[in-house]
């Protein structure tokens, strides 16, 4: 029996979604509109997400290009520094679709609390996940490391993970709790809530 993916978000509100995961990705990924705006980048927390939420696979290349894209734009015309393009620059985007497809496994229960904790926390196991894929391929194939050693990548793990985990969880926190205010809202304009 296989399991079907059923999306929190059907039709008109898929595209107003999307939509959204484009332009939080515009403002909030690192350089130029985060000087002017201040979010932190939410990156991660929209690839996670964007398989939760859509119905279709279609997004996550397009929003890989879009980081691209944005990256080049920040270095070249922003003057942001090309410090973490390297040779595992592009371990960022297995470490991408890895978050995108955990977010859709997680998919399709409808469901209050007990779904929203088990998303939290397949959020973090898959979070930290791709903090290893991304931060050890950076610390051992980037050449910015004069002498990379297990001892230095633990204490630079240590050093960065808790920003890296808690800047995507901010994101899925809130989402939950606007779709379950979502939920909320729809049920009652059904009449099914009193």
């Amino acid at each position: 029996m296989t399991q079907q993916h059923t999306a929190f978000f059907k039709g008109t509100h898929t595209c107003i979604l999307a939509g959204f995961l484009v332009l939080l990705m515009v403002l909030s990924r690192p350089y130029p509109m985060t000087a002017v705006v201040h979010l932190a980048d939410a990156t991660n927390a929209i690839f996670f997400l964007g398989g939760l939420m859509l119905l279709s696979n279609r997004l996550l290349p397009v929003l890989i290009a879009l980081t691209v894209v944005l990256d080049y734009v920040s270095i070249r015309y922003f003057g942001t520094s090309a410090f973490c393009v390297s040779k595992a620059y592009v371990f960022q985007w297995p470490a991408f679709a890895l978050l995108w497809m955990g977010g859709r496994s997680l998919a399709g229960s409808e469901g209050g609390l007990m779904q929203s904790g088990r998303i939290v926390l397949g959020f973090i196991v898959l979070q930290t996940l791709a903090f290893m894929l991304t931060s050890n391929s950076f610390y051992y194939l980037s050449g910015r490391f004069a002498d990379p050693n297990f001892a230095e990548l633990l204490e630079r793990s240590a050093r960065y993970y808790p920003g890296y985990l808690f800047a995507g969880l901010r994101y899925v926190v809130v989402a939950l709790v606007a779709l379950q205010l979502f939920r909320f809202l729809r049920r009652r304009g059904e009449g099914e809530v009193s």
